[in-house]
């Protein structure tokens, strides 16, 4: 069920950005573009190439822990949202994954069962394509708890459930993927844009606005307009020809 009014006090406390993420990736595909201009990291997707075989121990150790929260948050321009996976860990049955499904959102515990929040659970008709929206999942790492769905910076838009286990990740399945169900190989590979995709350890769960807090606004283009650029190219030109004419 939806939740309503979700009051907590979660100390959420940041393990690993995008940028620090993407930079211990060792498999990169071709299709997968780090997009200038934007004031957040932001990569865009074909849904042919994910940011697979990421190796950062401090959040491995973390997820294989088995306590507390993992919180994984991202701001998402899909351009479908039929399966579009956003980020996972371990391979083809092992660990879990977070995704997009039908319009909602959707946690894998590989090789297990699926839980499906629909856009409606969350309070809206369904996640967009072509605009940004804000979505995290908090994994509940005891693996028998709460864990919870979240969509916007509203608080109260988010979804409980409890998603039982996983099967355990060991040795090379402990790599962690971007825009892929799998750490190594690409599966329901995201298509259109990931940004600010961060992970955050907590003791609870958080509230909407408590992760919003720390993404902060939609992602945006930091570059001139092509009018402004194009006026000052203008004026540019004007300057060099008076200085010719002296």
């Amino acid at each position: 069920m939806a939740m309503a009014g979700v009051a907590s006090a979660a100390t959420l406390t940041e393990i690993a950005t995008m940028e620090e993420l993407a930079t211990a990736s060792s498999d990169t595909g071709t299709s997968v573009t780090l997009e200038a201009g934007y004031d957040k990291t932001t990569y865009s997707f074909t849904g042919a190439g994910s940011i697979l075989q990421i190796s950062l121990p401090e959040v491995s150790n973390y997820i294989t822990g088995g306590t507390g929260y993992l919180t994984i948050a991202a701001w998402i321009n899909p351009t479908a949202t039929d399966e579009n996976s956003i980020f996972s860990i371990g391979g083809q049955n092992t660990g879990f994954k977070f995704a997009l499904k039908e319009g909602g959102l959707q946690m894998t515990t590989k090789g297990i069962a699926d839980t499906n929040v629909t856009a409606a659970n969350l309070g809206f008709t369904s996640i967009p394509t072509g605009d940004w929206t804000l979505v995290a999942l908090s994994v509940n790492l005891t693996q028998n708890g709460d864990s919870r769905f979240y969509m916007s910076a509203t608080d109260g838009k988010c979804a409980t459930r409890n998603l039982g286990a996983w099967n355990e990740v060991t040795g090379d399945d402990l790599k962690l993927a971007i825009g892929s169900g799998n750490a190594g190989s690409v599966r329901d590979g995201f298509k259109g844009m990931i940004s600010n995709l961060t992970l955050f350890s907590s003791d609870s769960l958080a509230t909407n606005s408590e992760i919003a807090a720390l993404m902060g606004t939609a992602p945006t283009l930091t570059i001139p307009e092509p009018t402004t650029a194009t006026l000052s190219l203008l004026a540019l030109a004007g300057l060099a020809a008076r200085r010719r004419r002296r």
